[in-house]
């Protein structure tokens, strides 16, 4: 019997315990946003394009901007991260200047 420890991802205030399957899950959103991969040794690995991603049955692998390799053990992944959204203009607390009413 093989034990698979979860790794979790992480997206606003929720953490959602996951496998590879997970992993594959992120790749596949539609749209694709991009997400770092955080490490056990605190490392981290920034997957900015789906294809740049593939998913076997025990590990995966990730090619990087500069066409370097890396590969990823399940047991080694902490948590998969996404940047936090980005403000949306407009509504209370708009950085737009106030039209004066003359």
């Amino acid at each position: 019997m093989t034990f698979r420890r979860p790794f979790y991802l992480y997206q606003s205030s929720r953490t959602i315990a996951v496998d590879l399957e997970g992993l594959r899950e992120a790749i596949n959103r539609v749209p694709f946003e991009r997400f770092t991969i955080k490490l056990a040794d605190g490392s981290s690995v920034s997957v900015n394009h789906p294809e740049y991603v593939a998913v076997g049955k025990r590990r995966a692998v990730v090619i990087q901007e500069d066409d370097s390799v890396c590969w990823l053990e399940p047991l080694l992944v902490v948590s998969l991260e996404w940047p936090s959204p980005k403000s949306k203009r407009g509504g209370n607390g708009s950085s737009k200047p106030r039209r004066d009413k003359s």
